[in-house]
């Protein structure tokens, strides 16, 4: 995903994790997460991030339409079942950052 934030705000933000029984995807966007489907669509967990070590060689500097600057970056959640399962948040590879998981 990418991730955007005005430079000299904290890089923090949030995403959610959904589950489904179907045995592909459901074919609708996140927002329409309500929406009816062959097999329910479950709000599993809220994962939380904080990009704060995150150095400006791995962002990208850009200017908005109205002439603010902010920072952009790529920003991978990797989900990693080994003797537990493993969250964690990769940019360009690297691990940074921190990720807390609220479960519902």
């Amino acid at each position: 995903m990418i991730t955007n934030w005005w430079i000299g705000d904290a890089c923090i933000g949030t995403l959610e994790l959904f589950s489904c029984d179907a045995d592909i995807a459901p074919p609708q966007s996140l927002d329409k997460v309500d929406a009816p489907f062959p097999e329910p669509v479950h709000r599993v967990a809220v994962l939380a991030y904080d990009m704060s070590d995150l150095s400006e060689n791995d962002m990208h500097q850009r200017t908005s339409p109205s002439g603010r600057m902010y920072y952009s970056a790529k920003v991978t959640v990797n989900i990693s079942l080994q003797s537990c399962l493993e969250f964690y948040v990769t940019v360009k590879g690297k691990k940074f950052g921190s990720l807390t998981i609220s479960y519902n």
